[in-house]
């Protein structure tokens, strides 16, 4: 059994047994993923979990010694203390959660039944926090590997949980050797981009154009 406590008052927050996830309702958005074959350029086909993929994230091995709980522990608190959005995050609740984290990392450490991944410089929702060092959690259940990422790190008023139990990863216009969703009625942003660049030449000259009367008549006047 761990115990979760308030770092402050100690107050007891949550208890949970060893090797479960029971704490997952209270501190964590959850989201089913889904097994893709990909084809790697060192490891040839390979399956993979298609936001683990999508988005490049890296495993991060905290089971192996100490000081990796401690670290993992570390770029977390920078995470929050640097990224919280003003008073509607909760600070004090996430402050306790990284003091109780290494502590059930640590009575868990053998069963190495949850994988945890961090996000190389961005993360798989535009809405969250930090640029680096997310922490993105994979737990298997029923053959689905699901994906867990802290509450605390997606802004207050950006994606609710019934928005994410909606969303689709059938998208896979990143995913190598996919084709693009693109359609031929449906322009890519690119393509808006580069409409839109070149209109603005013409804007500018029928504006010139609309200016020269106007100029004349001063001229005139003058």
């Amino acid at each position: 059994m761990v115990t979760f406590k308030d770092h402050i008052t100690g107050d007891l927050l949550m208890e949970s047994d060893n090797g479960k996830f029971e704490f997952v309702e209270e501190l964590f958005f959850k989201f089913p993923g889904n097994y893709i074959e990909v084809e790697t350029a060192s490891e040839g086909r390979k399956t993979v979990i298609d936001v683990i993929w999508k988005y490049k994230l890296k495993k991060f091995d905290m089971w192996r010694v100490e000081k990796d709980i401690f670290d993992f522990g570390e770029k977390l608190g920078e995470l929050v203390e640097t990224k919280m959005y003003g008073d509607k995050a909760d600070f004090t609740y996430m402050i306790d959660y990284i003091f109780n984290l290494r502590a059930w990392f640590r009575a868990n450490r053998e069963t190495k039944d949850i994988k945890v991944f961090m996000g190389p410089s961005s993360t798989y929702m535009n809405h969250a926090y930090a640029k680096n060092y997310t922490p993105v959690f994979v737990k298997e259940e029923n053959g689905i590997p699901f994906i867990y990422i802290f509450r605390e790190t997606v802004h207050a008023d950006g994606l609710i949980e019934d928005k994410i139990s909606r969303m689709s990863l059938k998208e896979t216009e990143d995913f190598p050797g996919q084709p693009s969703q693109n359609t031929e009625n449906e322009p890519d942003d690119e393509d808006d981009e580069k409409e839109e660049k070149e209109k603005k030449p013409s804007e500018n000259i029928e504006k010139k154009e609309e200016n020269i009367p106007a100029m004349k008549s001063e001229t005139a006047a003058q």
